[in-house]
């Protein structure tokens, strides 16, 4: 995969928003409820990584994993799909939150593997980082920021 620190050309979505920052990439993702932020959280990486209009429904890889708090479970889990694209050549385009609460997700991401003649990668992601990571929840929902380490 060759690294691009060209913007994508993906439409931005209301549900997230890509923010400038001096060296990183930085998102600040939104949701109604928990899961939906979590949900958007990956589905705004996996744009950045590339177009996911192009990323068919072919495969589903389970995901279930244990942090001390929130705010370290959503960065756990874009990092595990981080892991899962980069150790499993997968591309994911859909994601379904089965359980979530303070320590715990089980989840299901789902798309197909990495095809270089369909998927352009026009962000190459390295991790998501713990950099002033705090989730709010008030009376407009969800939202936080992640910073990604490109």
């Amino acid at each position: 995969m060759s690294k691009s620190k060209s913007k994508p050309t993906n439409p931005i979505d209301r549900d997230f928003q890509i923010l400038d920052h001096t060296a990183d990439l930085r998102l600040k993702i939104k949701g109604s409820s928990d899961k939906e932020l979590f949900i958007n959280a990956a589905k705004g990486m996996f744009s950045v990584i590339t177009s996911i209009d192009n990323i068919a429904l072919k495969e589903r890889i389970s995901v279930e994993l244990r942090a001390p708090k929130k705010e370290d479970l959503l960065i756990d889990w874009l990092n595990e799909l981080l892991f899962l694209m980069n150790t499993e050549d997968m591309l994911f385009r859909e994601f379904k939150i089965y359980e979530l609460n303070r320590g715990y997700i089980k989840a299901e991401a789902i798309g197909e593997r990495i095809d270089s003649k369909r998927h352009k990668i026009i962000t190459e992601i390295k991790a998501a980082t713990y950099h002033n990571i705090k989730i709010i929840s008030d009376d407009s929902g969800w939202s936080c920021e992640v910073v990604f380490d490109i």
